[in-house]
């Protein structure tokens, strides 16, 4: 091989002046020397000669084209080993990958080329790829065990998750007590779930509203206040209803003679349920019963007379119509036992006006003998064209009673339907719940001629006249209490 001791810039710059001639061959050759190395020609695309004669047909193409190579002044640094000369090309794809020996591969798009086309081969670009070393990462004994303990630690978490979940569902490790759960009116599941809570009964609201929710429990919770214990979210839902004796009772005395709104005063007090919700009840529910026809619905004080007086057992936050319906059924339960419906019939009156009638006598006396003659001058009065007068109409109408009524106090209700010191005929309607010996004392009055009554001294009994001079006179004794305006 000629040796090339000269710069190689110049040498190639005289290649491209055209000193060196354009065969390609002939041109390395003039540097070279004929001895050039197969693999060193196809590098530089030189035409290799078969068995040490070049194509005759690569010979005619004169193609000649610039390659940009490096010099190697040592033959041991030269990387084929059999000249000191390298493309730049391979150069730069030996430096791309790290002095790593590169596949070259021909362009896909090259194709196979037939024989005849293979001596005419095109000067196509080539595509070099490097060979990458894939490394494989190694766990290591300390990695597996990592990740098992990670595995066993999140199976542990969930089985306990699950486990408390399964436990509050069934209530299996609850410790056995009795709770006093309430539900109010208008209550949401939300409202349940806190309350249940509250109580210790379960420990996941949410869980427990999903539950409620995806069987459809929600309708059969009643409200109320109710005795609960520990069970699972079946049998608890089950026990928040009405019908299954876990409410809390409580019993309720009723006297004669109280107003409606006292006796849901009284209700309201015990805990069974509020004057408004009790009062609207009244006015506007749809109760079943014959008695009531008379009286529409939505009618102010509708029920007043109809609330049978008595002893009776409601709940705790009981449904305000269910206890109305209990006094309701309690007054029918009478009546039937009395034959008061009956005695109605032969009766000039209606069982509302009966009932009004009674309600005057049971609030103006307290001495069951003397009610079938206060009926008798209530009678009378009517049968003659009277005004009542009955100062416990005025007392009605009045916020809080007051113990002597005045004329100025009597006048500043004189529109009321319920004034008897200015109506003819009887008030509106009752003003009281009477009890079953006022209301058999209405039905019976004692036949009588008196027309007048006044309170005696001595607080338990009254004084009954015929006409008003006798009334007058004994307004004017010491014996007259002095109490009310009429008497």
């Amino acid at each position: 091989m000629t040796e090339n001791n000269g710069n190689w810039d110049d040498l190639y710059a005289e290649f491209e002046g055209g000193d060196i001639s354009h065969d390609q061959n002939g041109s390395w050759k003039e540097i070279f020397g004929d001895d050039l190395p197969d693999e060193l020609m196809e590098e530089l695309g030189l035409d290799v000669p078969l068995n040490g004669d070049v194509h005759a047909e690569d010979a005619a193409l004169g193609e000649t084209f610039p390659i940009d190579a490096t010099y190697f002044d040592e033959a041991e640094d030269d990387p084929f080993g059999d000249t000191n000369v390298i493309p730049r090309e391979v150069q730069d794809i030996s430096a791309y990958t790290d002095g790593e020996l590169p596949i070259i591969l021909e362009d896909p798009d090259y194709g196979d080329l037939d024989d005849e086309d293979e001596d005419e081969e095109e000067d196509d670009p080539r595509k070099y790829r490097a060979i990458r070393r894939v490394r494989r990462r190694r766990t290591g004994l300390l990695g597996g065990f990592m990740y098992a303990a990670f595995i066993l630690g999140l199976a542990t978490v969930l089985a306990f998750v699950g486990w408390m979940v399964v436990d509050d569902v069934l209530g299996l490790t609850v410790e056995e007590f009795v709770a006093e759960v309430t539900i109010p009116e208008n209550f949401t599941i939300e409202d349940v779930a806190n309350e249940l809570h509250a109580q210790g009964l379960i420990q996941n609201r949410r869980i427990f509203q999903f539950f409620a929710g995806m069987f459809n429990y929600y309708d059969r919770i009643q409200p109320g206040v109710y005795q609960v214990r520990p069970a699972d979210y079946r049998a608890l839902i089950g026990r928040l209803n009405q019908r299954t004796g876990a409410l809390i009772a409580v019993r309720v005395t009723l006297p004669e003679g109280l107003t409606m709104r006292q006796i849901f005063q009284r209700l309201e007090d015990a805990g069974v349920s509020t004057v408004e919700l009790l009062t609207y009840a009244a006015e506007n529910g749809e109760f079943a019963f014959d008695f009531l026809d008379e009286v529409p619905v939505g009618t102010m004080n509708r029920l007043e007379g109809f609330l049978f007086p008595d002893t009776y057992d409601f709940f705790l936050q009981q449904n305000p119509e269910a206890v109305i319906r209990r006094l309701l059924r309690g007054f029918d339960e009478r009546m039937q036992m009395n034959d008061v419906y009956e005695l109605v019939e032969e009766s000039p009156f209606t069982l509302r006006e009966i009932l009004n009638i009674a309600s005057m006598i049971e609030r103006e006396t307290a001495s069951v003998e003397e009610m079938p003659r206060i009926s008798s001058v209530i009678w009378n009065r009517l049968d003659t064209g009277m005004h009542l007068g009955i100062d416990a109409t005025i007392q009605y109408l009045l916020d809080e009673p007051m113990e002597f009524l005045t004329t100025t106090v009597i006048n500043a209700h004189r529109d009321s339907p319920y004034n008897t010191y200015h109506i003819i005929g009887l008030p509106y309607g009752p003003i009281a719940n009477p009890g079953m010996a006022a209301i058999l004392a209405a039905l019976s009055p004692e036949s009588t001629n008196f027309l007048f009554y006044a309170l005696h001294i001595d607080g338990d009994r009254h004084h009954f006249t015929r006409n008003y001079a006798e009334h007058n006179a004994f307004l004017n004794t010491p014996e007259f209490a002095h109490f009310g305006v009429f008497g």
